[in-house]
């Protein structure tokens, strides 16, 4: 997010669900409307019995316009929309430091291009 410009939050742990995670809002074409980005990282939650990345979108966008992402990760969209990438791939991944990178930057400009199509 800092790399495109965006102010983020100072990283949290949220305690309903013990994840962390840093946070912006972006205007969207709405001018009442305000969009939401988080990108953390969850220990496992009721959707995912594994920890996992993930990189939250709000207000749901229509789930047609969500752009692909990298091979690991994957549209999370019942409840909330997220991209997600579960640890179970992240430990297939030869190297992991650069494919969680890959996956982040495409996560966070997908949302934010999501976000800004509302």
């Amino acid at each position: 997010m800092i790399g495109q410009k965006f102010a983020a939050s100072p990283v949290c742990c949220w305690p309903h669900h013990f994840d962390l995670v840093t946070s912006t809002t972006l205007p969207t074409r709405a001018p009442q409307a305000t969009g939401y980005l988080g990108v953390g990282l969850s220990p496992g939650d009721e959707y995912y019995d594994e920890p996992y990345f993930y990189v939250s979108v709000y207000p749901d966008p229509d789930s047609a316009t969500l752009q692909s992402l990298p091979k690991l990760g994957h549209w999370h969209t019942h409840e909330f929309t997220a991209a997600v990438m579960p640890a179970h791939k992240l430990i297939l991944a030869r190297d992991q430091k650069v494919e969680t990178d890959d996956f982040l930057k495409a996560a966070v400009t997908a949302a934010i291009g999501a976000i800004r199509c509302r």
